[in-house]
């Protein structure tokens, strides 16, 4: 794997994914939030244009699980929305030559469409509204500059899947189902609600994928939009089983036993371009139940430090 110098700038790299970043991305410029706030422009460019980076890779986000995102639409809108756009302006504005890559989110698709081809082609889940149409602003922002023809930027887009992993967030509300189910198994609730249709289908993938990918793209300087995913899906409750064995969970858990399994909602993100893309096949993929067992082995090491 290939070592990137102090010319690679990551953004987020203090959030989830960035936490999971591998020793190949130890030189690299890595600014917090106290660093430069990306959702003030001045600072952006004033940081930019200090370092000028080569390559940057932006997977800097306001994110949260569905339960806070369906009630903050307008606030996630802006936020995610600004660091794309302060991004893109800033890079046009000082003229980089850069390689850029854009970390979206599957937010970006709507129904049950997932391929890169139909991103656009209907409305982002209710439930992720504003943060999906924040994310799809980063698709524009980044075919704006192309068109512009101002800078000379290449850039990818990585759409990952649902990720679950290290550094995952697991605080109420704002974790999403596998840090939500996880910390409520190892916490021995006695009861645990799972919400929603069991039926419903989700693919999951361990953060670190996501690391690997963004290291080859960036070592290839791989363009274009590619879905990050495994390609395939669970469904919910056969998460909630797997998690049981692997958490030794005794409690009860609460499946709507009315559910219609032909109402059962199924999503998964295609991922043929990336593996032509890279080079790879499934082995490239951590296994699910082995992802399963590190994440909840680092969450227990977290409450025991």
């Amino acid at each position: 794997m290939s070592s990137f110098s102090a010319d690679t700038v990551i953004f987020g790299s203090s959030g989830f994914v960035g936490n999971n970043l591998g020793a190949e991305f130890s030189d690299c410029l890595k600014p917090t939030r106290s660093t430069v706030d990306l959702t003030d422009y001045d600072e952006v460019v004033y940081y930019l244009n200090e370092h000028r980076p080569k390559k940057i890779v932006n997977m800097a986000a306001f994110v949260a699980g569905f339960l806070y995102n369906k009630d903050h639409n307008l606030v996630q809108l802006r936020k995610n929305s600004l660091i794309a756009l302060n991004l893109a302006s800033a890079i046009q504005e000082l003229e980089l030559d850069c390689y850029y890559i854009y970390v979206s989110s599957a937010c970006v698709y709507g129904g049950n469409t997932n391929n890169e081809s139909n991103i656009f082609d209907s409305s982002p889940n209710i439930n992720n509204y504003g943060y999906g149409w924040s994310k799809r602003l980063g698709h524009v922002c980044l075919e704006s500059l192309k068109l512009d023809k101002r800078s000379d930027v290449k850039s990818c887009v990585l759409v990952p899947t649902n990720m679950f992993g290290p550094y995952d967030d697991f605080r109420p509300r704002m974790s999403h189902v596998i840090p939500n189910l996880i910390r409520q198994m190892v916490s021995n609730a006695n009861e645990i609600p799972v919400l929603g249709n069991p039926y419903n289908q989700r693919d999951f993938m361990y953060s670190e994928d996501l690391c690997n990918v963004i290291s080859a793209c960036l070592s290839r300087e791989i363009t274009g939009t590619l879905n990050v995913s495994t390609g395939s899906a669970i469904t919910i409750s056969e998460l909630v089983s797997k998690l049981v064995k692997a958490t030794n969970y005794e409690g009860d858990i609460y499946i709507d036993s009315q559910a219609n399994k032909d109402e059962a909602d199924i999503r998964f993100l295609e991922n043929d371009q990336l593996k032509n893309a890279l080079g790879v096949d499934q082995s490239f993929f951590t296994d699910f139940d082995e992802a399963l067992g590190k994440t909840i082995s680092w969450y227990k090491q977290t409450l025991n430090d």
